[in-house]
């Protein structure tokens, strides 16, 4: 686990750098007016079903609670979507400065975006099918946690080598490292769940899975070459 480690501290140090100021405050202002849309539609939509009025203002209160923590745990979901929009800038900035030596790659942004929104889509299919499990105590947050950071740190890491290496050795990385991917992914995770916190997750999985891959080098010059072979 120390490359996760590592990772953490120097995205800490990147994302302090007066070059990223200006995207850390759009992120932010990004990711509170989803989180702030999140939560106003889900309480219309709980309000849509309660008998059209029948609720009294201590029931309103509780489903205006509700509706923010149930916005809190699908905040998340919608991360590789709002990180479409921030991640080959931050990629870039980080890689320019950190790893001079890399090519600089431009990745296309809408075929980008959609296969995000369709990766969104899964994890949300994914999480209500889970869904059941969450009403569990003892079980329903680590199932959270493990489903999720697995699904966003496939996700992330497949953004971040997909700017360097092909599909193909992108999976055979994941596999020689998936436990410290995991770990990265739970970590995205945790933060997407954390209240303030969560409004800089999508720059913060990034700027980690940036330096990770990078640790992960020597594997990946490996693997490339071998799979070249």
């Amino acid at each position: 686990m120390q490359p996760l480690f590592d990772s953490i501290l120097l995205a800490i140090r990147s994302l302090t750098r007066g070059s990223m100021i200006g995207i850390f405050l759009a992120s932010l202002a990004l990711n509170a007016a989803v989180l702030a849309s999140l939560a106003i539609g889900i309480f219309w939509a709980l309000d849509s079903v309660t008998l059209f009025g029948l609720w009294d203002s201590i029931a309103d209160y509780g489903l205006k609670a509700l509706a923010v923590i149930l916005a809190y745990f699908m905040f998340p979901l919608l991360l590789p979507i709002m990180v479409s929009f921030f991640d080959s800038t931050i990629a870039t900035r980080i890689e320019a400065r950190d790893y001079p030596d890399v090519p600089v790659p431009q990745p296309p942004f809408w075929p980008t975006l959609g296969q995000d929104m369709m990766f969104s889509l899964k994890v949300l299919l994914l999480n209500l099918l889970a869904l059941p499990l969450y009403f569990i105590p003892l079980i329903n947050i680590p199932v959270y946690y493990a489903l999720n950071g697995y699904l966003l740190g496939r996700e992330f890491f497949r953004v971040v080598a997909g700017r360097h290496v092909t599909p193909d050795v992108g999976k055979q990385i994941w596999r020689k490292n998936w436990l410290i991917l995991l770990g990265c992914g739970v970590s995205i995770t945790l933060c997407a769940t954390i209240p303030f916190l969560n409004l800089i997750a999508p720059i913060w999985g990034v700027a980690v899975m940036v330096h990770l891959f990078h640790r992960l080098k020597p594997d990946y010059k490996r693997i490339a070459i071998e799979h070249q072979v």
